[in-house]
Parts: C-alpha cells; structure tokens; sequence
C-alpha cells in the first residue's frame, strides 16, 4: 500500500509518503531516522521503520512549505539519499506518481496537441491555398462553373481530352486554367462514380 500525507508541523508544511513493504501491521519494532533535522532549504529527510532487517515503512518528505503532488522513495540505509531502484539496489528510480503525472507522458501529450494543431493549420492553409488560387485563376467563381459546365458538355460527346483542351485555348483559355479546370473535373468525376 501507499500512503501520502500532508500536514502542516507549524513552522513547515510536510509531504510525506509511506510505502509498506511488509506486513504493515507486524512493522513498529525499531526506527531509524538519516536525516534529523527538516529546516528551509533542505528538500528532503527520511524516516525509516524496519522489522527483523527488512525495510517494512519509509517516509520522504518534500520540499519545505511545500505539498507536491507526488514523492520519491528514497534509500534511507546508512544515512544516503540515493533513489530506491526497483530491485532495492539504489541504482533506479521508483516514483508512485500516477501514469498521467509522469514526464514521458506529459511529453507525448505535448506532442500529440502540438501535432494536431499543425495538422489543423495544414488543412487550413490548403484550404485556404486552393480558395486562392481559383480565385486568381478564374477571377470569380462563375468562370471556373462555365469552364467545367463546358468540359463536362463536350466529354459526355467522348471528346477526347486533347481536343478539348485545343479548344478551350482557341477561346482563350489559358494552358494553367484549362490544366486547373481538366484536373478539378477529373477529382469530381471521379467522386461522384464512388458514390
């Protein structure tokens, strides 16, 4: 089980966690404390509780008038301060922060937002690159509808795509307008024989 506590001592405010790894109830036989005094400044002290040699409770606290959200447990044995690894050897770090709170993740949200928001802005900016660029193709909206309502007319006569574009540049049209219009006829065509 894991236990974490805040409270207030009158000069300073201490977070604590206790982590039993042992019977919690057989646990009181002696108490070593590494670090005895908790003063501004001193960002941790333990206070461990062993029963027949095996850390069976241990207590960090966190820094001095402050409650974190979360505590590392530490390795008390001989007075050090090293991190408490998963195999008891002090060579890692086990921290009882939840999985939300934990700084990989905390990354990866970061970039998963970071990626969206440009992702928005790609379909945006396309959009919007696409809304410009008809706009300084055709001038208005109703040219490119003619030009298509056109190419549209003369392929349902098999007209073959040479031919119309032959013709369209005997009107006037531009190569850049004509290869606009054929390619955004091809897209609509195309969609609406999926449907």
């Amino acid at each position: 089980d894991v236990i974490e506590n805040c409270y207030n001592t009158g000069t300073m405010i201490i977070n604590y966690q206790a982590v039993w790894t042992w019977d919690p109830d057989n646990c009181f036989e002696s108490e070593d404390s590494c670090l005895s005094n908790i003063g501004p400044g001193q960002g941790t002290s333990c206070i461990e509780r062993t029963s027949g040699g095996e850390t069976c409770w241990s207590v960090t606290n966190s820094d001095y008038n402050t409650c974190l959200d979360y505590q590392e447990t530490m390795d008390c044995s001989a007075g050090s301060e090293g991190d408490l690894g998963s195999d008891g050897s002090g060579n890692g770090s086990s921290s009882t922060r939840e999985w939300y709170q934990k700084p990989w993740f905390l990354i990866l949200l970061a970039v998963i937002i970071i990626l969206l928001i440009l992702l928005i802005w790609f379909i945006l900016y396309k959009r919007k690159e696409k809304v410009d660029e008809e706009k300084r193709l055709f001038g208005n909206k109703n040219n490119l509808y003619n030009l298509l309502n056109y190419i549209d007319n003369v392929k349902r006569r098999k007209m073959p795509d040479e031919e119309v574009r032959k013709s369209l540049r005997k009107s006037g049209w531009t190569p850049e307008q004509i290869r606009y219009a054929m390619k955004k006829y091809s897209k609509n065509k195309n969609s609406l024989k999926k449907k």
